[in-house]
C-alpha cells in the first residue's frame, strides 16, 4: 500500500509542503530575510529568526531531494517524464516566490 502511495504524481509536492507552510509564516510575521550578514538599511536578525531563516532552507533542499527520490522512482516513463517534473517544480516554486512578492 505504501509503494502505491508513493508511485501517485501528486505524492511528489507532499515533501515540499514544510518549506511553503514556513515560507508563508515567515511572510505572515515579518520576519527578516538575513541569513547571517546585516541587510543594508534594515534590522539585525534576531537568533530565532536566524535559526528559522536556515530551518526554512533545510527543509526546502530535503523537500527538492524528496521530491527529486519519488520523481526518480516513478520515472520509469522515462527521461523527459524526469525532465518535465523538474521544470514543473521550477515553475511551481517560482509562482510561490511571484505571488509573494519575492
Amino acid at each position: 500500500m505504501a509503494y502505491h502511495i508513493l508511485k501517485q504524481h501528486w505524492f511528489c509536492v507532499v515533501p515540499l509542503l514544510p518549506a511553503a507552510i514556513m515560507i508563508g509564516i515567515h511572510e505572515a510575521f515579518g520576519l527578516s530575510n538575513e541569513m547571517g550578514g546585516h541587510l543594508v538599511g534594515r534590522r539585525y536578525a534576531t537568533p530565532f529568526e536566524l535559526g528559522f531563516n536556515y530551518a526554512m532552507v533545510m527543509l526546502f533542499y530535503a523537500g527538492v531531494g524528496g521530491y527529486l527520490a519519488q520523481s526518480i522512482l516513478i520515472a520509469n516513463r522515462g527521461v523527459m517524464w524526469l525532465v518535465a517534473k523538474l521544470v514543473l517544480l521550477a515553475i511551481g516554486w517560482a509562482g510561490l516566490l511571484a505571488f509573494l512578492g519575492r
